[in-house]
């Protein structure tokens, strides 16, 4: 892991369809190795439902994405030291 920063470069979801809509469900986090070769990933949870597996950038809460906002990605308060808790909610 870098030694720069211990927040992850990129956020893991499993992202679910039901018809239209998209559940998206943060599992875990990805951090880039000091070298910039490779990338260690730590996962919260392993999705059995044949979900996408999604890798992004996180972006700040209520920013809406290609979706129009309706399926907006909303951060809960997590325990010090706890991983960051974030679940897809409709508007």
């Amino acid at each position: 892991m870098s030694k720069t920063s211990n927040l992850p470069s990129h956020r893991v979801y499993a992202v679910t369809k039901n018809g239209k809509q998209r559940y998206w469900n943060a599992i875990g986090a990805v951090w880039p190795h000091d070298d910039g070769e490779g990338f260690n990933l730590k996962l919260d949870y392993l999705p059995l439902n044949g979900a996408d597996i999604v890798i992004r950038k996180p972006k700040a809460e209520g920013r809406r994405g290609r979706d129009g906002g309706r399926n907006r990605l909303t951060e809960r308060a997590a325990p010090q030291g706890a991983a960051l808790s974030l679940s897809a909610r409709n508007s």
